[in-house]
């Protein structure tokens, strides 16, 4: 499987305690800074001392400067299946740098803690973020 448009070598890394289960693609250059966010958030989920028991799949992370992605199965394919967590980067452009890392974090969390439930994703994504608390009246991250 391959991302369409996808870009080699962008730079991403991760903590060597996710790495084996992250795979990371991009449509569009990422900043430096950007790419060290990513890999502090991956630090910071494998951190966590529930990491060790969270579900060990692999999660693509896409980054693209469209609303639209596009898959193409590898010509021995005849079916796949794959985890997906996308970041539309240029609405990214406009979070500083801790609400970035809260985006990764919390689509990681959904992840490998397998939860679709949004108020328990959240409050995991604080104790990950010692900095990040949620305002459940206003339905936001304050940091």
């Amino acid at each position: 499987m391959e991302l369409v448009g996808q870009l080699q070598d962008v730079g991403f890394r991760a903590d060597n305690r996710i790495s084996p289960y992250i795979t990371a693609y991009s449509t569009v250059e990422i900043s430096h800074r950007d790419l060290e966010l990513f890999l502090h958030a991956t630090h910071l989920v494998a951190s966590h001392p529930n990491f060790e028991t969270c579900r060990k799949k692999r999660l693509n992370c896409v980054f693209s400067n469209t609303h639209q992605f596009t898959f193409s199965m590898d010509d021995h394919e005849v079916g796949t299946q794959a985890a997906f967590a996308f970041y539309d980067y240029v609405k990214l452009q406009a979070y500083n740098e801790v609400n970035k890392v809260i985006v990764f974090v919390e689509e990681m969390v959904h992840f490998f803690w397998d939860i679709e439930d949004e108020i328990e994703t959240k409050r995991i994504v604080c104790e990950i973020i010692p900095e990040a608390k949620y305002d459940y009246e206003r339905d936001r991250y304050v940091v």
